[in-house]
């Protein structure tokens, strides 16, 4: 019975914690296009600055938590559902994530500035080279029943997952990184709500992670322990 009580008591601090995080991607999400309204969108950085905001922590972190079970806007969604708007969300949070990557590594190279020789831009690309692995890999889960053939569903989940945690956390990073700058503070925000987006910020990456990493655990067991009965298997036949 005690179990039961506390399993159910942290599945509602679960929700709880979700629904926290919702609130933080909507506060942050109004900020970054506050700033890009006032900065102004005759400059090219603005769309960089949007478009990876979007895309990131908003619909690539609404999009992660569209699969877990704590998640208050998909609570009562059929699993089918979840799987149709996590790959939607997933597939257009990353287009304009990538898109907004892109376009800064283009407007830097035609007007001769350097490229990657800062942490925000290092992180950016790390996290964009996953992306690129994590929606790769989505599609091999997402078709993972006609690819059982060839690759067994489980390792597709598992690799996807892995990606998407990877790409999330880097890209949230170069996120903080930038907010973290002097000329950011120079130009943007001689204030402090900076650093209150820096918290909010990694409070999203923290609580955006719950289920992926609960997911990993769980695809790692599986994975081990099929591997374990595959290995007692084969020795059995030897004997």
């Amino acid at each position: 019975m005690k179990a039961t009580e506390s399993r159910t008591a942290l599945e509602k601090l679960e929700i709880c914690i979700n629904t926290l995080n919702h609130a933080l991607i909507a506060i942050t999400t109004f900020y970054s296009t506050w700033y890009c309204i006032n900065y102004g969108f005759d400059k090219p950085h603005t769309y960089h600055v949007l478009l990876t905001s979007l895309g990131y922590h908003l619909l690539l972190a609404e999009g992660i938590m569209s699969m877990y079970n704590g998640n208050t806007f998909t609570l009562f969604t059929s699993r089918s559902a979840k799987t149709n708007i996590h790959w939607i969300l997933q597939a257009t949070g990353g287009s304009l994530g990538l898109y907004g990557f892109f376009l800064e590594v283009v407007q830097r190279a035609q007007a001769g500035k350097k490229l990657f020789h800062i942490w925000h831009a290092r992180f950016g690309l790390v996290s964009a080279i996953f992306l690129c692995l994590s929606i790769l890999s989505g599609c091999s889960a997402l078709f993972s029943g006609k690819l059982k053939t060839f690759l067994r569903p489980i390792f597709s989940k598992f690799f996807h997952n892995v990606f998407a945690i990877f790409s999330f956390i880097f890209g949230i990073v170069a996120m903080i990184i930038s907010y973290n700058t002097r000329s950011f503070a120079r130009n943007i925000d001689p204030g402090n709500m900076r650093y209150a987006m820096i918290g909010f910020l990694s409070c999203i990456l923290l609580f955006t992670l719950i289920g992926p990493l609960k997911t990993l655990f769980r695809h790692f067991g599986i994975m081990f322990s099929s591997s374990a009965k595959s290995s007692d298997s084969d020795n059995g036949s030897a004997s």
